[in-house]
């Protein structure tokens, strides 16, 4: 489900039952696995990788080419290339 003026931008993959927030922004290359949910205004980068199931809260930033293996907190920065694990 895409919310209202949320962006998914060229070559992205949003894939089954993922849900993008409004004002949220998917850069090109970015890679969602199913089920994912990013949260408003959460700016996921190119090139970002997501298992299934992540979350990634609203304001989240997510640097590029970052690898997302568990839940993102609201307001929280992934640094660009860092495997998230927490």
């Amino acid at each position: 489900m895409l919310h209202e003026k949320c962006m998914v931008n060229t070559g992205a993959i949003v894939s089954h039952d993922c849900e993008i927030g409004s004002y949220a922004h998917i850069a090109p290359g970015a890679m969602l696995a199913g089920q994912v949910w990013v949260g408003a205004r959460a700016l996921v980068g190119m090139g970002v990788t997501t298992a299934i199931g992540i979350k990634i809260g609203a304001g989240a930033r997510i640097g590029n080419g970052a690898i997302l293996l568990a839940d993102v907190p609201e307001r929280a920065i992934v640094p660009a290339g860092k495997v998230w694990m927490i």
